[in-house]
C-alpha cells in the first residue's frame, strides 16, 4: 500500500476539500417501473453525452459543515500518499440532530462524503475507506451505514453494491427544485 489512512481534525478539512470530487457522468441507470412501481423498479443502463459532475457546485462545501451542523459526533478520514499529499477521503455522520438521513436514530451511521483523486481512482482507496467507515461505525454501535448517490454516477453504485451495500430506497423527483429532474436519488446501506 502505498498510502495511509488517518483521522482528520477540522483544521484539516481545507486540505480534504481540495481533493477533487467531480467525474465525468457517461452512463446513467434508468429507473424502470414495472406495473407502475408496484411490480417493482428495476434500472437500465444507458450512455448519454459525457459531461462532468462537480458535487462542490452544489454547495457541498467540505471545509464548511461544522459551521452548517454540529459535527462533534463525525469522523473524518484522509488518505495521504508517501509525499503526503492528499488523495482521497470519507466523512462519516453519526448522532447528529438536523441531518434527516439519520433519521433520528443513534444505531446507524452515514457515509457523508467519500472522494478519491482522479489521478488515483480503481486503486483500492475507496474500499480502503469504505472498509475504516465500517469498523468505525461498528465502534459507535452502529447495524448500517447509510449512503446517497443518484442514478447518474453509475460508477459510485457499481462500486457500492460490490461492497456489498444494498439499495433500500429511491426518490423519484427530489432533486426537481435544483432543475436537475432526470436526477434519482439513491439510498444504500451497508449491513454491519
Amino acid at each position: 500500500m502505498d498510502y495511509k489512512i488517518i483521522e482528520l481534525n477540522i483544521e484539516d478539512m481545507k486540505k480534504y476539500a481540495g481533493i477533487p470530487i467531480s467525474f465525468t457522468v457517461e452512463t446513467i441507470l434508468v429507473p424502470v417501473q414495472i406495473d407502475k412501481g408496484v411490480g417493482g423498479i428495476s434500472f437500465v443502463e444507458q450512455a448519454v453525452s459525457p459531461y462532468i459532475k462537480n458535487y462542490e457546485e452544489f454547495g457541498s462545501g467540505a471545509e464548511n459543515w461544522h459551521k452548517r451542523f454540529d459535527t462533534s459526533n463525525w469522523v473524518r478520514f484522509a488518505v495521504i500518499d508517501k509525499k503526503g499529499s492528499f488523495i482521497g477521503g470519507a466523512t462519516v455522520a453519526y448522532k447528529t440532530d438536523n441531518v434527516n438521513m439519520l433519521e433520528g436514530r443513534d444505531d446507524i451511521s452515514v457515509l457523508w462524503d467519500l472522494r478519491v483523486h482522479p489521478d488515483h481512482r480503481g486503486k483500492g482507496i475507496g474500499k480502503s475507506l469504505i472498509s475504516r467507515v465500517a469498523d468505525w461505525s461498528k465502534s459507535k454501535g452502529c447495524v448500517m451505514v447509510k449512503i446517497e448517490t443518484q442514478n447518474i454516477n453509475s460508477n459510485a453504485c457499481k462500486f457500492y453494491s460490490a461492497m456489498g451495500c444494498r439499495l433500500g430506497g429511491i426518490k423519484m423527483h427530489e432533486y426537481k427544485e435544483e432543475g436537475l429532474e432526470s436526477e434519482v436519488m439513491l439510498f444504500w446501506y451497508l449491513d454491519l
